[in-house]
């Protein structure tokens, strides 16, 4: 599944997996411990060699690396259910350190195991009913879930697609606590809060949304809703939104917090050229691209893409626990509410108390929505590896047909030929006619346009062709090459 999203994540950026082999990319993957192979190791069947190399967790990004054939750092972080949010902290890392020039953060987790079920919730970490009731009276605990994300980060030179910008990340963790290694700090909660914001320079009082942690247990809810309160807001006038995915598809442990990024952006995409040199430094500023999943960042993009903040499931009465929410300071989001943040916070705490912070800047929607109507026919490309995927394709592509960046992002796709993808089609749009071919052909190196010159052409044959500023670059230069020529053998 890795492999999958991790393929997907490449092309959602604009970038052909082929085009990358050699390069310097980083991978960096979350996990925890293997629900598979621990049921494996408790049975008596006796298993392969390939036992070894499927279970063991560094493998999970070390696959990557060698399949895509990227050559940067290759390795597995686990934090619990931190460890997300971590890989991204570590890859944002090594890419201003110049270890890599881009990577892929993913994650996957899968609950097969019995037994570990069991011992969270004599923990009481987990819920009665199977619901996450964060932030309310009545929680008692979350609902473990499944997922499998990966996103891919570039520096904003390199990047030809972007969801939002990674402005700055920090870790640290809670120490020795005498309530015992689970328990909860607020304090480091807040200090890292506030070190991201100081050292990105941005005021607490412009984050406008904290996706928090928000797993709906009696002692984390309140740590953490407090720490938010002291570090965004004093001096704030009004309340400040806070949510969590977890009451929408429950905690999916390792991974949360990468799909906390990822629910704001998979069915469409938004672009801006424009640079921020308001921050501290702009070379650290990094374009964060998301295909799928990690799950806090997720919800984020897939958020910002269609406008809307999903409202927190089962929210009825504010904990009693949590001041912060009585006195109004802070608001949970309990209804669908238009997305207008501009800054954006996301919290990861692990119970081994590892806490990472995340702090994502969006476009507004009016710099982003620009329709566009070219002058002159309009050609979607795309290939598959179905004749049904590719009608598909450009089926939906034509909806974003007057997106400029989109298009321009299927035809840097389409540059090169893209393996076992047999079936290519294009669409062809000229003002209201609408021409669409799909077929299976075999690859050829290259396409050639022959104008012979030998009583086939006609008057102004040439004349919509022009147009294209490709191919009118093209004869220029010819004509320029060949003038250079003749005035040389003049003279």
């Amino acid at each position: 599944k890795l492999l999958e999203v991790g393929y997907e994540a490449l092309f959602d950026a604009g970038v052909i997996p082929k085009s990358l082999q050699g390069s310097n990319i980083g991978v960096f993957v979350a996990f925890t411990d293997s629900d598979a192979f621990s049921i494996t190791k408790r049975s008596k069947q006796r298993t392969n060699l390939y036992g070894a190399l499927g279970n063991e967790s560094s493998m999970l990004a070390n696959r990557l690396s060698y399949t895509f054939g990227f050559t940067g750092p290759s390795l597995g972080i686990n934090t619990s259910c931190s460890s997300s949010s971590t890989a991204i902290h570590e890859a944002l890392l090594s890419i201003r350190m110049g270890l890599c020039d881009a990577a892929i953060v993913a994650g996957a987790h899968c609950n097969f195991d019995h037994v570990v079920p069991s011992m969270f919730h004599e923990l009481e970490l987990t819920s009665v009913d199977g619901k996450c009731k964060a932030f309310d009276a009545a929680a008692d605990g979350y609902a473990r879930a499944e997922a499998a994300v990966a996103i891919y980060i570039s520096k904003l030179r390199d990047s030809k697609r972007a969801y939002a910008t990674l402005v700055h990340t920090a870790i640290n963790n809670d120490g020795y606590k005498k309530e015992g290694i689970t328990f909860p700090s607020g304090v480091q909660q807040e200090n890292v809060m506030r070190k991201v914001c100081e050292e990105s320079s941005v005021d607490p009082l412009e984050v406008d949304y904290v996706e928090a942690h928000g797993t709906g247990t009696k002692v984390g809810d309140p740590q953490e809703i407090h720490a938010i309160f002291r570090a965004l807001c004093e001096r704030r006038h009004g309340s400040l939104l806070v949510g969590s995915v977890k009451t929408n598809m429950g905690h999916s442990e390792p991974i949360a917090g990468l799909f906390l990024i990822l629910i704001s952006a998979v069915n469409q995409f938004r672009s801006s050229a424009k640079s921020y040199y308001g921050v501290t430094c702009n070379k650290n500023i990094h374009r964060i691209l998301v295909l799928i999943g990690l799950c806090g960042l997720s919800k984020m993009i897939l958020s910002h893409i269609n406008g809307i903040l999903p409202a927190n499931l089962h929210y009825s009465n504010p904990s009693p626990d949590i001041p912060a929410l009585l006195d109004g300071s802070i608001q949970v989001l309990n209804k669908n509410l238009k997305f207008k943040a501009k800054y954006v916070g996301i919290n990861s705490t692990g119970f081994g108390g590892t806490n990472v912070h995340i702090l994502l800047k969006f476009d507004s929607h009016e710099e982003i929505a620009k329709p566009w109507k070219p002058n002159i026919p309009l050609i979607l490309l795309c290939s598959g590896r179905t004749e049904q995927a590719v009608q598909h394709f450009l089926d939906k592509a034509l909806i974003q047909c007057q997106d400029q960046h989109f298009v321009r992002l299927l035809h840097e796709l389409s540059r090169e030929t893209i393996p076992r993808h047999p079936y290519r089609g294009f669409v062809v749009i000229n003002f209201e006619k609408i021409e669409t071919h799909v077929d299976k052909a075999e690859a050829k190196e290259f396409v050639w346009f022959i104008f012979t010159g030998l009583g086939s052409q006609w008057v102004g044959m040439i004349n919509d062709l022009i147009k294209f500023d490709v191919f009118n670059r093209s004869i220029r230069n010819k004509q320029q090459e060949r003038n250079h020529v003749y005035y040389k053998q003049a003279g």
